[in-house]
């Protein structure tokens, strides 16, 4: 009897701080001077989170911070919504948003209550997001399946490496329209490899207009905008197209040896919101968040099937690419140099797998004299100072969709799987160039062409029509009197080329 008095005390004496945690609420605050720019956040909408932890409580929603979640006392925002803002009539609960420091060092719990319980309720976030396709900030949202238990629904939102800055996203409960897509599985048994899952909410889409590049632009009235029955029924129509392409997509990108660190559910988004065939859309909060959108328009129409399968599997590069990229989300969501040229040069080229290994000549032949005249080094320069500058990344994007052809060109003389090493050279690389992370990845395979003047047999084999079969001498000359310079002048090439791009007259 006394050993077990003396254990039920030891075990009420270790339950103690436990329970003293799970009653601790956050503070108020009486001061947001110091806040970051957030329009229209009400001052009781702030709470202090101390570094041991607490929940916050409002309306409905409690967001849970466990101990060491920040490694001082942070400030963190809950601010309720107007009812249909968000979701309109098919929202179950009201809408949060939620404003805190990027970076989480622990997952914290979000908890909802609610009196209905349905196989379509899902959890719906809105955020900001950024599409480096147009180089802008959109709005994206999307559905996270969350478990419920005695009236409540829970997610977990996963820990954030993000820097010092602050984000804010839009949370609740709604009924969605969502089709689970297969379960895609990963490259190898390795628990350096995520398990990669997606699914397709088909019943709504954000509003997708462009925000510009502003840190903290007001994104609440941007409600989602959801299809009409005779866009769901082409939707449906079309749907086991765009099933296969997912699935295809996602199964030749692992098989080229690219993969994701951890776990995902990848949000497939279509709607009619947008007059494009798609876009991926890089999460400011986690890369577990970033989307895909396709758009509703383009995907329906008769001829278009090859162009959305083109489409699927570019935008999937872009997600799978996104895991080499080191930096911050909040980083890679709006500050773009030269890793642009990777991105897109990497994404045009895997179109070929969803067109029987046929590269897209139409699309390509637009941007190639472009990336043929400038040549990389002259890129590499052109805009100093101004790295970060919108004209810049235009030519950076137009660079990488011009360079396609040469990363056929090296594929090859190398192997299909060799280009995942290119991004994971640049991946490694102390100063990330896709200068220096070219000139790495021929040096691994035994190639100076970035070294001194070899570039001439990449010339030559493209004109022969022996990179692009559907590029032959008379069409490469046609596109070859583009304008290309500052001073609006049009160059023709001459017949050797330097290492990086051919020299102009």
């Amino acid at each position: 009897m006394k050993i077990i008095s003396f254990l039920r005390k030891s075990h009420l004496l270790f339950m103690l701080p436990i329970a003293a945690f799970l009653f601790v609420s956050c503070s108020g605050k009486d001061d947001i001077t110091d806040e970051p720019n957030k329009p229209a956040t009400e001052q009781s909408d702030w709470n202090d989170v101390p570094a041991s932890g607490c929940t916050i409580t409002k309306g409905d929603i409690a967001l849970t911070f466990p101990p060491g979640t920040f490694l001082t006392n942070s400030k963190v925002a809950v601010t309720e919504l107007t009812t249909g803002e968000v979701a309109g009539g098919h929202e179950v609960s009201k809408f949060y948003e939620i404003t805190l420091p990027a970076t989480t060092k622990a997952p914290v719990k979000i908890t909802i209550k609610s009196k209905e319980q349905a196989d379509d309720i899902y959890f719906v976030e809105r955020s900001l997001g950024y599409s480096p396709s147009y180089d802008r900030y959109i709005v994206s949202a999307y559905s996270t399946e969350g478990t419920y238990n005695n009236g409540t629904y829970t997610i977990t939102l996963p820990a954030m490496e993000n820097g010092k800055e602050n984000v804010n996203f839009a949370i609740g409960l709604a009924h969605v329209q969502r089709i689970e897509g297969d379960d895609a599985g990963s490259r190898a048994d390795d628990e350096q490899v995520g398990e990669v899952k997606w699914h397709v909410d088909v019943n709504y889409g954000p509003k997708m207009e462009w925000l510009g590049l502003i840190p903290y632009p007001d994104f609440r009235n941007f409600g989602l905008l959801w299809m009409s029955s005779t866009e769901q029924a082409r939707f449906h129509k079309k749907y086991p197209i765009l099933k296969r392409a997912i699935g295809e997509a996602i199964g030749k990108i692992q098989e080229l040896g690219y993969k994701v660190k951890t776990d995902r559910d990848i949000p497939i988004i279509v709607t009619g919101c947008v007059d494009e065939y798609g876009m991926f859309t890089q999460s400011r909060i986690a890369d577990e968040k970033s989307t895909l959108t396709i758009g509703l328009e383009k995907m329906v129409a008769d001829d278009d099937t090859i162009a959305m399968k083109q489409t699927v599997i570019h935008e999937l590069m872009h997600y799978f690419q996104s895991d080499y990229d080191t930096r911050s989300p909040w980083d890679k969501a709006g500050e773009n140099g030269d890793e642009a040229i990777l991105y897109e040069s990497g994404a045009v080229w895997a179109e070929k797998f969803m067109d029987k290994g046929n590269l897209n000549v139409n699309f390509i032949l637009q941007f190639l004299p472009q990336f043929l005249s400038a040549g990389l080094v002259d890129v590499s320069s052109a805009y100093e100072g101004d790295a970060e500058s919108a004209t810049n990344h235009k030519m950076y994007q137009h660079q990488g969709y011009g360079m396609a052809p040469l990363l056929e060109y090296m594929t090859k003389k190398m192997g299909l799987t060799s280009t995942v090493e290119l991004f994971e050279l640049w991946h490694k690389a102390s100063d990330k160039t896709t200068f220096s992370a070219l000139k790495a990845w021929a040096k691994k395979h035994g190639s100076d062409m970035f070294d001194g003047n070899n570039f001439d047999d990449f010339f030559k084999s493209l004109v022969n029509g022996e990179v692009i079969s559907g590029i032959i001498p008379s069409m490469f000359t046609n596109v070859a009197a583009y304008t290309f310079n500052a001073e609006g002048k049009s160059s023709e090439f001459v017949e050797r080329c330097s290492a990086y791009g051919c020299k102009l007259q």
